[in-house]
């Protein structure tokens, strides 16, 4: 058979020959048209969804036109609120990057098993820019902010899949390989959780409450007893105060009392003393002070950092599914129910 031309394929579609069927014949790939098809990779590329050919400087041109559009918006937006800009360019930041990584769970786990994947995008609608590897088309598309996919073989069993991929189909894998394809999206999320709450640990600290003052609120007991910024609490009525949890349980205790209290200044010790309000905390009246603490990030060594790293993420997973059980649970939806109402139910957990 001799070379095919763009005019050649598309008397092939007028003749109804489907592309899954030309792909069949012609293509090594399941997606470009062969190289020794004068102009085809420059000029055409089946649409495999669509089975039709497309053209890729088409696609490119409405992709530009699409992020002229949504760019334009944008700075329309920024006119009224000037931080829509750095909103959304700080978003992209973060959800490009996580979107590569899940897609890729699902393109790296289907590749380990055999399974062929025709395309790995960021992004949805026209193509802006893509580039072959195997039979993989990889690239991006004009609405890359709002997600992106990989497309393996043989997921949807109304697919027509090309005999090019026969046994390295999604639907040929085992049913345990297939769990994991699907799981491996959602697992790099669980992975991402992990690595970045060790880096936070081991390298940027934890903010941490300390005993130095950083905040004397106005008409407080502090600002009559002459408290300043800067000022560290050594000791409350007589008990040492070597953590800021310390200095809240000792005030708290002397509700409308007038206690001395330690403090180191500028290097030496002084003894102030202050007469502390009260507040009501549902039943129980506590002592008020009227300070503030100031905080420094407290790092913790990479050694210490691995197991704390599984104990938070344990924290904080066991927490949603605490939460998620009592927000619920059929009294708090009967609260909330009540509240839709306009009754005045109060509940301990909302939808957000």
């Amino acid at each position: 058979m001799g070379p095919t031309t763009g005019d050649d394929l598309r008397e092939r579609q007028d003749a109804g020959t489907t592309g899954s069927e030309y792909r069949s014949e012609h293509l090594t790939t399941g997606d470009i048209l062969p190289a020794d098809l004068p102009g085809a990779e420059e000029k055409y590329t089946f649409d495999g969804q669509a089975n039709s050919i497309r053209d890729p400087k088409s696609d490119r041109r409405t992709g530009l036109v699409v992020l002229a559009v949504m760019a334009g918006a944008l700075t329309l937006a920024n006119f009224l609120n000037p931080s829509v800009w750095p909103a959304a360019l700080l978003f992209v930041a973060l959800i490009v990057p996580m979107v590569l990584f899940h897609e890729w769970g699902h393109y790296w786990t289907a590749k380990k098993f055999g399974i062929a994947s025709r395309e790995f995008f960021v992004g949805f609608g026209p193509r802006l820019w893509s580039f072959q590897r195997g039979d993989t088309e990889f690239g991006l598309k004009a609405f890359f902010p709002l997600g992106g996919y990989v497309k393996i073989v043989g997921m949807s069993q109304y697919e027509d899949v090309d005999p090019h991929f026969e046994g390295r189909t999604f639907k040929d894998a085992k049913r345990w390989q297939r769990a994991i394809v699907l799981a491996a999206g959602s697992a790099t999320h669980f992975t991402t959780a992990l690595v970045l709450i060790f880096v936070v640990l081991a390298f940027v600290g934890i903010p941490k409450a300390t005993t130095t003052i950083d905040v004397v609120s106005d008409d407080s007991p502090a600002a009559s007893a002459e408290f300043q910024q800067g000022d560290r609490i050594l000791a409350v009525d007589g008990e040492d105060t070597p953590e800021w949890e310390d200095v809240q349980t000792a005030l708290r205790s002397h509700p409308d009392e007038r206690i001395p209290i330690e403090i180191e200044r500028d290097g030496e010790s002084l003894v102030i003393y202050a007469t502390l309000d009260s507040h009501t905390e549902g039943e129980t009246t506590v002592g008020f002070l009227g300070v503030s603490p100031s905080e420094v990030n407290e790092t913790t060594g990479v050694r210490e950092a691995v197991p704390q790293t599984f104990a938070r993420f344990g924290d904080v997973f066991w927490g949603n599914l605490v939460a998620i059980r009592n927000t619920f649970a059929p009294s708090n939806v009967a609260k909330i129910a009540d509240q839709v109402g306009g009754g005045d139910s109060r509940t301990d957990y909302r939808f957000s």
